[in-house]
Parts: structure tokens; C-alpha cells; sequence
């Protein structure tokens, strides 16, 4: 009988702001910079972008693929780094039931119910994953989980701010 030595890990251990800290900096212009670009978002349809494909550029020379983002997708990346929504001091590879829970099939139906420290860590997940798995935000847009989690993230504004 073997068993699994290895010591969970919390992933939120070294968080440098708590995500409600995030979440209370953002000014009223940058909720109305978020509805729009969800609105915007959504209002899309078709792809988020392409897949430019591997090309020969030499006898033994190949020039790899990789995703070309929309410029939805660039803007809404931009949107979450300028404001700090990616959690600096997440150890996202090792959030394993994020990762198992995303993917499931069903993740999307979920994201409704998700809390903000959880939305957070999402979009964090999927924006550093990119770095690591080309086309990973690509697919998360086109399969319309990002946009999911920044509409369920307007949910978390501050009542009063407009």
C-alpha cells in the first residue's frame, strides 16, 4: 500500500493584497471601464482571434504557432494587469481543485456562484497560464468562460459606486 506523502499546498498563502483589497481600490471609472468592456465583450460574436500556424523558415527551420489575440482580449488583459487584478502571490499551478474544477465541462454553469476570492484567482489562472500553454486564454474566451468571470466580477462592485 502506498501512500501520498506530498503536503497540501495553500495557494493563497503568499497573496500580497487580499482580493477584497483588489476589489475596494478600483475607482467608479474603472467599474464603468469594466461594464464596458464586458458589454463589449459580449456583444461579440465569432472567435476572440486566430491561430497563426507553424510555418518552415528554413530546411530544418520551423517558426512555431501561436495565438493572435483580438483586440478585446488584449484590452481585457491590460484591464486586469493595470488594476491589479491578477493576484501577485498566487501559486496558481498549485490551486489543483481550481484546476480540476475548470476542467469540467460544466465550469461555466458555475462561475454564478463563484466568490470573489475565487473569481480572482480564475482570471489570475487563465491570464499566467497563456505564458505557459499558448492559447490557453485564447480558448478561454472563444469557449466564453473569461468573459463569465468578468461579468460575475461587476457582481462584486460596492453598492453606491456608479
Amino acid at each position: 500500500m502506498t501512500h501520498d506523502t506530498r503536503q497540501e499546498v495553500d495557494p493563497f498563502a503568499g497573496l500580497t493584497r487580499s482580493p477584497e483589497r483588489v476589489v475596494a481600490e478600483l475607482t467608479s471609472v474603472d467599474w464603468a471601464d469594466l461594464q464596458s468592456l464586458v458589454e463589449r465583450v459580449n456583444a461579440h460574436s465569432g472567435a476572440f482571434g486566430s491561430f497563426q500556424p507553424a510555418e518552415q523558415i528554413g530546411e530544418n527551420h520551423w517558426a512555431t504557432g501561436y495565438p493572435v489575440h483580438n483586440e478585446l482580449v488584449r484590452e481585457a488583459t491590460q484591464f486586469v494587469y493595470e488594476r491589479q487584478l491578477v493576484l501577485l502571490g498566487l501559486n496558481w499551478t498549485e490551486w489543483d481543485e481550481g484546476q480540476r474544477r475548470y476542467q469540467r465541462g460544466e465550469f461555466i454553469d458555475e462561475i454564478a456562484q463563484l466568490d470573489l476570492r475565487e473569481v480572482l484567482a480564475y482570471i489570475t489562472m487563465l491570464i499566467r497560464a497563456d505564458r505557459f500553454s499558448e492559447g490557453a486564454l485564447l480558448d478561454a474566451f472563444d469557449r466564453r468562460v473569461m468573459p463569465a468571470l468578468l461579468n460575475r466580477l461587476l457582481d462584486f462592485k460596492p453598492r453606491g459606486r456608479t
